[in-house]
């Protein structure tokens, strides 16, 4: 059995009204926990497993999901249920988390919203039906792409492509990020399990 983690709480009150609903950890030990609309950040201490608290982010709507910048860790995005994405800068100097901007222009809810791999400036996010890619140094969506009931959205390791799969058992797709051209999907291949 693994070992657990400590939670240093002298240094921080923590509320249990809310159970945490996601979490990720970034490549430079920081742990991200999400309680609705708040995003509680750790320092997370390898050598002897210990959490200690750095900051939090209270973000205005509840929290669908968020991704640390793959070479920046201090840049966050959240995904917000008010059809927002906004993007973070946590501070080293101090106990700080600036909003840096927000990108509005989805319709929906956004289930989510990751950093490209390799082309550090470009951000792909969901929200049922439409796919949009962004350059955050210009604060611009540059593609936009309909789909119909997009779940589990991901970059390929390249950045060149991104996949998702259909809600409704008709497939997963992989398509070229500039044109939105399928390269690759097994939409039939699923269906011939799924029949009723």
């Amino acid at each position: 059995m693994g070992q657990g983690f400590n939670i240093d709480i002298q240094s921080k009150e923590i509320d249990y009204k809310h159970k945490i609903s996601s979490m990720i950890i970034s490549n430079t030990n920081y742990l991200s926990c999400v309680y609705c609309s708040l995003v509680d950040i750790y320092n997370l201490h390898q050598n002897n497993l210990n959490l200690t608290y750095k900051t939090s982010i209270y973000c205005g709507s509840y929290v669908n999901h968020i991704n640390f910048h793959p070479n920046y860790h201090q840049l966050i995005l959240t995904s917000l249920w008010n059809s927002e994405i906004k993007l973070w800068q946590i501070s080293d100097e101090n106990e700080e988390c600036k909003e840096k901007c927000i990108f509005k222009g989805h319709s929906n809810a956004v289930k989510c919203a990751l950093f490209n791999p390799i082309f550090a400036n470009l951000v792909i996010s969901t929200d049922d039906n439409n796919i949009k890619i962004w350059d955050i140094t210009e604060y611009i969506d540059f593609n936009n792409f309909r789909h119909n009931s997009i779940n589990n959205l991901q970059w390929d390791t390249t950045g060149k492509y991104y996949g998702f799969i259909n809600e409704h058992f008709q497939g997963l797709s992989i398509n070229e990020k500039e044109s939105n051209e399928t390269i690759f999907s097994i939409k039939e291949e699923i269906k011939k399990f799924f029949v009723l």
